[in-house]
């Protein structure tokens, strides 16, 4: 694909991604999961093709709430834990925020579940890989974190949706600042 069809498709992916957050249906949050993938994740993100050219140094903003420490002795056994709204909120004071880069992004802990740390990563891929906004059951998690994630899905709801979906709000609006600047910029071109 051309540099420029590139970044067409770039600003698509971001203002797509832009209305899909700001959705309250639960289709649209796996579908942005989906993107998410796309614009960081995939093994050549449009993220990293874009800004060979633009040459922009990315962070995105995460609170700096941290998943509780599993060996402490009030979290052994702890079921379920989940950062939700906790990971990024525009309202958000910039003490309470730290400005990463993708792979600590990606490598954020946002939920436990069954004495498992999930990760910013984890739940994209699940909500995309397994829950159908891409394919249907091939996330990259092992058969016991698949399990867990499963059975989080079938049991526990956040406003009416799956823990991994509901938390695309938050991942997206950290990715949509992240890339604020890049999507900018392929304007301008």
């Amino acid at each position: 694909m051309k540099t420029r069809e590139l970044e067409k498709l770039f600003c698509d992916k971001y203002d797509d991604l832009e209305e899909l957050v700001k959705s309250l249906i639960p289709y649209d949050l796996s579908r942005a999961s989906a993107i998410i993938r796309q614009l960081i994740i995939d093994g050549s993100p449009l993220m990293d093709q874009i800004n060979r050219t633009h040459k922009l140094n990315i962070i995105f903003p995460v609170s700096k709430i941290n998943i509780p420490d599993l060996n402490a002795p009030l979290n052994r056994g702890l079921e379920y834990w989940d950062i939700q709204d906790g990971l990024y909120l525009e309202e958000m004071k910039p003490e309470q925020l730290e400005h990463v880069k993708r792979d600590k992004l990606l490598s954020k802990g946002i939920m436990i579940v069954k004495g498992k740390e999930i990760t910013v990563k984890d739940a994209v891929k699940y909500e995309a890989n397994t829950q159908g906004a891409v394919h249907s059951r091939e996330a990259d998690l092992t058969k016991e974190e698949e399990e867990k994630m499963d059975l989080l899905a079938r049991t526990i709801r956040v406003g009416g949706y799956r823990p991994t979906q509901r938390i695309m709000k938050p991942i997206g609006r950290s990715v949509l600042v992240g890339l604020k600047e890049l999507r900018m910029q392929c304007a301008r071109s």
